[in-house]
């Protein structure tokens, strides 16, 4: 066992993790208590972004990286083991095959390495533009409420000072 890995998780990981937990049911909680209507639609839409579009996203991230991972030890033992029997190599005239499997070694990587780019760029494409349109949605609604006298300007205002707090949170 690793003591300072669990003296981390004890001091430090849970204890955030429980506080992360706490403020976003808190601030759920009065967001639907200020307003339940707008509250709810808040919850249910970054919610939703989250699970449905944003998590599938990280996890094929996170296998990516994975792939990254071992493709780096690989052409680092592909290289190490060349150099090291580098007469080997030249006794057998096997300088191209070393070449050919690090060049495609080194290939695989730059791909992987692209795919990771392009996920990134889609996970912050589509969370800011979910953002903007969640956040439009709640604030069109918010206007019609208020001209409707169905909202008061206080609880409107206090439901947008806690709504970045349940964004930053979710």
């Amino acid at each position: 066992m690793n003591v300072s890995a669990l003296n981390n998780l004890v001091t430090w990981n849970i204890p955030y993790i429980l506080g992360i937990a706490m403020q976003l049911c808190c601030t759920a909680f009065y967001l639907v208590r200020i307003e339940p209507r707008l509250g709810l639609l808040a919850i249910l839409g970054y919610a939703s972004v989250k699970l449905l579009l944003l998590r599938p996203l990280e996890k094929r991230g996170l296998e990516n990286d994975k792939v990254v991972k071992k493709l780096d030890i690989m052409i680092g033992q592909l290289f190490d083991d060349t150099i090291n029997m580098m007469t080997s190599v030249k006794l057998f005239s096997k300088e191209e095959f070393h070449r050919k499997d690090y060049d495609m070694s080194q290939r695989r990587k730059l791909d992987n390495l692209n795919q990771e780019v392009v996920l990134r760029c889609a996970q912050e494409f589509i969370s800011h533009v979910t953002t903007v349109g969640i956040f439009s949605g709640i604030l069109f609604l918010a206007f019609w409420f208020l001209q409707t006298a169905d909202i008061e300007q206080g609880d409107l205002v206090a439901f947008f000072l806690l709504l970045p707090s349940f964004q930053r949170n979710v």
